[in-house]
């Protein structure tokens, strides 16, 4: 069974000078390694987490984010260039 849970990131990512800038991310996921993949598919996996934790359980999710989820999840046409696939760090992969 999901543990269902929001979990915290604390990570440093580059920016365009090269200078490593603090970050923070909440996710909601079934597990820790679930949400640790879903930062890497959202921000790129050249960071480094710093902190990281469950932040609470979750216990329920609203009608409106919901309909929100829904909707984000449907297949949308791929543009040019746009990856098929997200690349995992292979330290994330175990």
């Amino acid at each position: 069974m999901a543990e269902w849970g929001v979990y915290n990131f604390e990570y440093d990512m580059q920016d365009d000078r090269g200078n490593l800038t603090p970050w923070k991310a909440y996710i909601a996921a079934g597990g820790h390694e679930e949400a640790k993949i879903e930062l890497f598919r959202v921000v790129g996996s050249n960071i480094k987490i710093t902190t990281t934790g469950k932040t609470c359980r979750l216990d329920a999710i609203s009608n409106e984010l919901r309909k929100v989820i829904v909707e984000s999840s449907q297949p949308k046409k791929r543009g040019p260039g746009r990856p098929s696939k997200v690349e995992i760090p292979a330290d994330v992969k175990g």
